[in-house]
């Protein structure tokens, strides 16, 4: 597997899966996994999937150094909801078994868990993976608040990453593109030129064929993915507080300062 970085997701469903503290969810046994040098966790988030969708997941994969870890749907927010809470949620404690590393919190409420050790973490990358709207971005979000609250390590350690997902498919007789936002759909058909095609708003993750999934998602060579950056911890630590936490106030003077920045990204529908 040299040269090979090896994936596991977290895919986002409601149906659930038998998950192990001491395996791969969806994979090979954990004696014949590579090391976590070369293993990547993928956070797969959709809003309404299917069994379908998940067996879809798992046919994507390379199953030598990729797994499926499921989340379900919407997490807690964790900058507002109680240690207490948090830890009864089962969603969450799987996944920070499958991850490994513990937690940086101490609290009565996570007896369960170990304390955080970096050395621990089974994988060398945490990548989410959404949906391009609203719903997904709001359970990208969600994700990157728990690992903020309870692993903040693993965001300053630049382990964690968001792997894009394209908003169109642009088909020609030739090549298939894909374009990421409305810019790159302009300079695509512009490359195109008076060439036929066919232009179509890209599915859904849980509705992609696998090789398709494979293409845009899993496939090392194909895949986008956006490196949350440790040097912006602080930033993000405070627009983490400012939107997801307890001011209220706060919250309310920046959409009323700001809010207009973000009228083209309002979904109407």
């Amino acid at each position: 597997l040299k040269g090979v970085e090896p994936d596991i997701f977290i895919p986002s469903t409601r149906d659930g899966l038998d998950i192990g503290e001491d395996k791969l969810p969806n994979a090979v046994p954990w004696t014949q996994v590579p090391p976590a040098q070369y293993r990547t966790v993928y956070a797969l988030g959709r809003f309404l999937p299917t069994l379908k969708a998940n067996a879809e997941d798992r046919l994507a994969r390379n199953a030598e150094f990729q797994a499926v870890m499921p989340v379900r749907g919407k997490i807690l927010n964790c900058l507002k909801a109680e240690y207490d809470k948090i830890f009864k949620s089962e969603i969450i404690t799987d996944l920070l078994k499958v991850l490994g590393c513990g937690v940086e919190v101490k609290s009565k409420s996570n007896k369960k868990l170990s304390n955080f050790d970096m050395d621990s973490l089974r994988w060398n990358k945490i990548i989410i993976c959404t949906d391009a709207d609203v719903d997904g971005f709001h359970i990208r979000t969600l994700i990157l608040t728990m690992i903020y609250r309870l692993m903040p390590t693993l965001i300053s350690e630049g382990k964690v990453f968001i792997a894009e997902t394209p908003l169109y498919e642009i088909n020609t007789k030739q090549k298939t593109y894909f374009a990421y936002d409305e810019n790159e759909k302009k300079e695509i058909l512009e490359k195109i030129g008076e060439e036929k095609y066919t232009l179509q708003r890209s599915k859904g993750l849980g509705e992609n064929q696998p090789d398709m999934m494979n293409l845009t998602t899993m496939n090392p060579d194909t895949r986008r993915l956006i490196k949350i950056m440790p040097d912006e911890a602080e930033m993000t630590s405070e627009m983490f507080d400012l939107l997801l936490g307890d001011n209220l106030a706060g919250r309310k003077d920046y959409i009323a300062d700001n809010g207009y920045l973000y009228m083209d990204d309002i979904d109407l529908s």
